[in-house]
């Protein structure tokens, strides 16, 4: 999706159009020729806030190792796995 980009004066004297046209694609603020913020509608930034809490498998699995230890220091239960058996394979010669 294509954005508009506004300079920062140029946006803040209009930022009424900003809101409205915001709602069609994002819209660019640039300072001093520099990037520094954009404007979405609602909708695209609550999607994309769901695609982000879905993306991060890695750090719910960091919580979740985190609050197991500490679960575990405070004599939570012990989780107990059965003792791995090495299974025969036909055909596979060790």
């Amino acid at each position: 999706m294509k954005s508009h980009h506004w300079k920062a004066a140029h946006a803040k004297a209009h930022f009424s159009q900003v809101l409205r046209d915001a709602q069609q694609q994002p819209q660019v603020i640039e300072n001093r020729g520099q990037e520094v913020a954009v404007v979405l509608s609602i909708h695209e930034y609550l999607a994309l806030r769901e695609s982000r809490e879905r993306s991060e498998p890695v750090q719910r699995l960091a919580d979740f190792l985190s609050d197991s230890e500490q679960l575990r220091t405070e004599s939570g239960p012990e989780l107990v796995c059965p003792t791995r058996r090495d299974r025969a394979f036909p055909g596979l010669q060790a």
